[in-house]
């Protein structure tokens, strides 16, 4: 598990970490629904605009919880 709590945190983890990171935010982006509506926001995702990808509150997931379901039936 990986903790990031600011832009020095993400600095600190391996390239690979990075890597991994970055492809499954975009994985979301592109293929669950609830994240899909943040695309046009997130277009270039890396280290500078890391942290203003939205979090998932409680109630996102109690209203609809299909919505974190990808396209390809990942439950993410």
């Amino acid at each position: 598990m990986i903790l990031l709590t600011s832009i020095k945190d993400y600095r600190n983890i391996k390239l690979i970490f990075k890597n991994s990171l970055i492809d499954y935010l975009k994985f979301a982006t592109e293929k669950v629904p609830f994240y899909s509506k943040f695309r046009d926001n997130f277009k270039n995702i890396n280290y500078k605009n890391f942290f203003e990808f939205p979090l998932t509150y409680d109630y996102d997931l109690m209203n609809n919880p299909y919505s974190f379901i990808s396209k390809d039936s990942r439950v993410v």
